[in-house]
């Protein structure tokens, strides 16, 4: 916002012009008050686009830094040891094991083999345990569909496990306290596994699998008959290319390794494991697309021609970044050397565009 300002003139009897002398007239001081407003509100407004927290600590960051030893790089303010039960749990873990937060409920998790254990996180002594049948490989924490279960539900439990995949409500009282309960919505997954689940805001369940593909988790409210209650569906592949192409042809395909949805923009972005590749899927304003929009296939190039030295790397992991997190940045994909790269789907907006993708 600007105006351009021209000086007053006051007009002589003779008919030339000339300013007064330390004279302002109303007409003056009016347009100086409303000079020093169209100031302090655009000030205002471009301190307030986009500038969060992590906007402005990438725009003060450079490329090229060294780190200063002196200062410890993380600071511990709280410490919070495992419940006593889990403990012994990790103790006799026979396959595999796995940890990490529920932060919508504000609580931890650990997988133990074929047991999932949840607790508050400075309450040792309280916690609870879901057991299945079969070894769980990944769970998430998801908003549910509108209109299929109560009011009371604001959150859904999903769990994958080594055969079939479920659906768990979430039930939360006046107390911070939860139940979880199993509902009807259970799907085998025909031996594959699910490894990284995550939702949109709308509640559609797209799942990362172990051959590499893209599905998703469909469920409603009735079933009809030409559809099931619940199934799942692959998004990108086809049947016949995933069980009766030869396995050298199906080797050929980019097989996906994580996947991540900003629920903010409805953006689903996908990691795979060649060259690192970086899709954006457009979901739609209703949520309910499935666009490809972009296809960033050389990460590393574009890392190279902004980080001087830069070895080579392979991305382990992507997460969305949400509007209210940042106005400019849209993704952080974190390397197996430690660097965290930040993407943006903007053309100007840091160290060139070389290090971008576009959603």
């Amino acid at each position: 916002m600007a105006y351009e300002t021209q000086p007053f003139k006051f007009a002589r009897g003779d008919g030339s012009t000339r300013r007064p002398t330390g004279v302002q007239t109303e007409q003056e001081r009016e347009r100086q008050s409303l000079d020093s407003a169209i100031r302090l509100v655009d000030s205002q407004f471009n301190k307030e686009l986009g500038e969060s927290a992590l906007d402005n600590c990438l725009h003060s960051q450079r490329v090229e830094y060294e780190r200063d030893l002196r200062f410890p790089q993380f600071v511990i303010e709280h410490f919070y040891n495992f419940p006593i039960g889990l403990v012994q749990a990790l103790r006799e873990v026979q396959v595999r094991t796995l940890g990490g937060f529920f932060t919508e409920i504000r609580r931890a998790w650990v997988i133990v083999d074929n047991k999932l254990y949840i607790w508050k996180y400075d309450e040792r002594e309280n916690f609870m345990v879901i057991e299945r049948p079969h070894l769980i490989v990944s769970v998430a924490i998801v908003p549910p569909k509108p209109s299929i279960f109560s009011s009371e539900v604001r959150n859904i439990l999903v769990i994958s496990t080594a055969v079939e995949v479920i659906l768990c409500i979430i039930i939360n009282d006046n107390q911070d306290d939860i139940s979880i309960e199993t509902t009807e919505y259970v799907v085998p997954n025909d031996n594959v596994q699910m490894i990284k689940i995550d939702a949109n805001q709308q509640g559609r369940i797209f799942m990362c699998a172990i051959d590499g593909n893209l599905y998703e988790f469909i469920y409603q409210a009735n079933e009809s008959f030409f559809q099931k209650k619940c199934r799942i569906e692959c998004l990108t592949s086809s049947f016949i290319f995933r069980n009766i192409m030869p396995s050298f042809i199906v080797g050929q395909n980019k097989s996906l390794v994580d996947i991540t949805i900003d629920r903010s923009r409805n953006i689903l972005y996908t990691l795979t494991d060649q060259k690192w590749d970086i899709q954006v899927f457009n979901l739609g304003a209703k949520g309910d697309q499935n666009t490809l929009i972009y296809n960033f296939s050389q990460v590393f190039e574009a890392a190279k021609r902004q980080i001087v030295g830069i070895k080579p790397f392979n991305i382990v992991k992507i997460s969305a970044i949400t509007e209210n997190e940042s106005a400019n940045f849209c993704l952080v994909a974190l390397t197996n050397t430690g660097f965290r790269l930040f993407f943006s789907s903007f053309q100007d907006i840091f160290l060139g565009n070389n290090s971008r993708t576009s959603g």
